[in-house]
């Protein structure tokens, strides 16, 4: 997807995203796609799913917690999961910050599985919906 679709998505899924977050969201989607490390839309789908399934496992409030953080700090896709389980936890937003840059905070094989699966149907969809 693209940014303003992005910014669409969020809105809908998280009801208390900051508008003014989706820019540091994107700055850090176009330096990705600058430096070769990944494509904007895949950055922004990957984020999007990632966001999403931590709002199903654990909450509306954690994902929209770790999205308005993005101001600060831009958790990558596969760090959401495993921060939402750090702020689930009792853990601050700073000291989940602190723990991912040190140690890197990976989702657990399972949530990895979750993630990919749904990332699959995702895009699936998207081109069905492409081809229509």
């Amino acid at each position: 997807m693209q940014r303003k679709e992005f910014e669409n998505r969020i809105k809908s899924l998280l009801l208390k995203a900051a508008d003014d977050v989706v820019e540091s969201w994107a700055e850090y989607a176009t330096e990705l796609d600058q430096d070769g490390t990944e494509a904007a839309a895949d950055f922004y789908d990957k984020n999007y799913i990632a966001l999403l399934l931590v709002k199903q496992r654990r909450g509306e409030e954690i994902a929209t917690q770790l999205f308005n953080f993005g101001k600060r700090f831009t958790f990558n896709y596969f760090e959401l999961q495993g921060a939402a389980e750090k702020l689930e936890a009792g853990w601050s937003l700073d000291d989940t910050v602190e723990y991912t840059v040190e140690n890197g905070c990976d989702a657990t094989p399972e949530e990895q599985k979750a993630f990919w699966d749904a990332l699959t149907a995702f895009w699936a969809e998207e081109n069905k919906e492409n081809l229509s």
